[in-house]
């Protein structure tokens, strides 16, 4: 009796195993090791396989199915399980993180890459493509689903009875940090669920999508819609982007509560009435719409009971590239600073970053309405590693925020998402390649830092740099993001700017040159820049330029021009124990007439872009 006691009690306490899939592991295809695995296990699919044809149920409990070194993808090519789908789900707390489904078409036009039958699921970190549903769940009561850092795209027969995501009866459905788009005549987000919080995602047709709803919560339920950019395209084939409880109520969904906050919702339906927020007339409960940006025509709400505050409608809110769906706030945007405070817990604390990725979010002066805070940007732990990156061309020089060459030693900006877990500032020269945790490293030189954030890095380009393509890396806490590139040239010189392109040049008396306070024909000004690349004497990367002769000055040849004139340089050189910065003192020619006139500073025969300066 005691050996059987003890064989029943090892059984249950033996640790999970890990059974790996791929060329070099103990099976050649997902189906395979899933049969294998019992409860607990973890199977681990190698991106470097080929998985066509693999379609099967899976039966265990509590399985982690994920990908490795890449994202391994999963094609039906013309086969499916049960008549369902790719792999459909029968066990209970499965987690998929890491893959990529694509091809599930069955004969009643209904087949999904993931069809779940037990309860509980979390995808993670996947993309569902090109299936006749992406995700395609059952009632289960008790069930809860939760879907994050996703893409879901092309998905749908195209008939409009299948979508990007279909969520049936279970008890909660999470939606967060997801992109949803291009579904084919079905929505882009379908959920029975009674209770539904849809947080923080890119939800949208675009210029070609043929969707349906953008979100269709037909039977209600408590619902919270918080921080989601949601786009109508103008191909869209139904003129509602939220619809609430349009097919009445259902036993299941007991709740009408529907908040509605901070969401930015733009409308580009060509031709036709559009309504933004549909909301069937049998709700009696008010609605909350708070703090939302209403982008384009269309009727904003039809339940006129509801909580309707702090909405900004209109058409022109200087959205930073709304070409490309990039509908976050430039300075000076209506919207900022319009909304109030929702208190917890609906004040957003992320924002979506795009693609399928989410940053923290923290509210500047007063909340801005919509989906997105200027300049609030914050770290998001939790985000996979790839959701830690520079945006495409986001290493720019720090003069002007510019694209283009960067020199040895100049001083960069490096603009992206969790590139630092907290802001932190040099407090010393030379300066730290480490803050708080982040590093940067240029061409496998370590980088330093003036400053770091989730969302800007400060950094020198070390002096070793050579010019070509160098290779950008940020390190944040020991995970890398995807190296950027950027181009090195010997010498790049870009001029300070503030304003319209107004240089940042002082007078000869040390004040600030402004067009209320010109320069005189014959005086010396100041201009400061970056990019002058390599000098004599050598400074340290990251080292303080002396302050006594002899004075940091380039190795290039150097000139500059006022208004088309010759402008005579009396000096330019690193300002002393100021890293990466230069400075050019000019003495202004003689101007026919006072006025602004372009200046022009070059360097090894890099000429920087002209900059504004105001002569009397």
């Amino acid at each position: 009796m005691i050996a059987l006691v003890l064989l029943v009690f090892l059984s249950i306490s033996a640790p999970a195993a890990t059974l790996r899939v791929g060329p070099s592991g103990q099976y050649t295809a997902p189906c395979a090791a899933l049969a294998a695995a019992n409860d607990g296990d973890v199977v681990e699919i190698d991106a470097a396989g080929v998985y066509r044809g693999d379609t099967c149920a899976i039966y265990r409990n509590n399985v982690t199915i994920r990908g490795a070194n890449g994202r391994p993808k999963i094609d039906a090519d013309g086969r499916n399980a049960e008549g369902k789908g790719i792999w459909v789900i029968k066990g209970n707390n499965t987690r998929v993180e890491n893959i990529e489904f694509t091809g599930a078409a069955v004969p009643d036009r209904n087949g999904a890459a993931i069809r779940q039958e037990g309860a509980n699921l979390t995808v993670r970190n996947c993309w569902f493509h090109d299936n006749e549903n992406g995700i395609l769940t059952g009632g289960s009561q008790g069930s809860e689903i939760l879907i994050e850092y996703s893409e879901f795209g092309d998905n749908g027969y195209g008939d409009g009875y299948s979508h990007n995501m279909y969520i049936n009866h279970v008890a909660k459905f999470t939606l967060r940090f997801s992109y949803s788009h291009h579904s084919r005549e079905g929505h882009l987000v379908k959920s029975r669920a009674a209770e539904n919080h849809i947080l923080y995602n890119r939800l949208s047709d675009e210029t070609t999508g043929t969707g349906s709803y953008e979100i269709d919560l037909p039977n209600g339920g408590k619902s919270h819609i918080i921080g989601n950019l949601i786009q109508q395209g103008p191909e869209t084939h139904n003129g509602v982007i939220l619809n609430y409880r349009g097919e009445g109520p259902h036993p299941d969904n007991p709740s009408t509560e529907l908040l509605v906050v901070n969401n930015t919702f733009v409308n580009e339906r060509a031709g036709g009435s559009s309504t933004f927020i549909r909301i069937d007339p049998s709700v009696t409960t008010p609605a909350v719409i708070r703090n939302n940006i209403f982008a384009g025509p269309g009727t904003v709400n039809t339940q006129a009971g509801s909580v309707f505050s702090e909405n900004v409608t209109g058409t022109d809110f200087r959205f930073l590239d709304p070409a490309n769906y990039d509908y976050r706030l430039r300075a000076g945007s209506p919207a900022v600073d319009k909304g109030a405070d929702p208190g917890a817990p609906l004040t957003p604390g992320f924002a979506y970053v795009h693609p399928a990725c989410g940053e923290g979010r923290q509210t500047v002066n007063t909340i801005d309405a919509g989906a997105f805070e200027s300049g609030g940007a914050a770290f998001n732990a939790d985000a996979p590693a790839r959701c830690r990156k520079i945006d495409a061309g986001g290493v720019v020089n720090a003069a002007d925020f510019s694209s283009g060459p960067v020199a040895p030693g100049s001083i960069v900006s490096i603009f992206g998402s969790n590139l630092a877990s907290e802001a932190a500032q040099a407090e010393k020269v030379p300066l730290p390649v480490d803050l708080r945790g982040t590093s940067v490293t240029v061409d496998g030189v370590a980088a330093p830092l003036f400053y770091a954030s989730a969302s800007q890095i400060n950094a020198q380009v070390p002096f070793e740099t050579q010019p070509g393509l160098a290779a950008v890396i940020v390190n944040a806490h020991g995970i890398q993001a995807e190296a950027a590139t950027v181009e090195i040239d010997a010498s790049a010189p870009v001029m300070f700017v503030w304003g319209e392109g107004r240089a940042i040049v002082q007078n000869q008396d040390s004040t600030l040159n402004t067009p209320q306070n010109p320069a005189a024909s014959g005086s010396v000004i100041t201009a400061y820049l970056t990019g002058q690349g390599a000098v004599t004497p050598r400074v340290p990367t990251g080292g303080a330029p002396p302050k006594e002769p002899p004075l940091a000055v380039p190795v290039a040849p150097y000139s500059a021009t006022i208004g088309g004139q010759p402008a005579r340089v009396e000096f330019l050189g690193l300002t002393p124990e100021l890293v990466g910065l230069l400075q050019a003192n000019i003495t202004v020619p003689l101007m026919s007439s006072p006025g602004d006139y372009p200046l022009i500073v070059i360097v090894g025969g890099a000429a920087a872009r002209p900059a504004a300066v105001a002569i009397k």
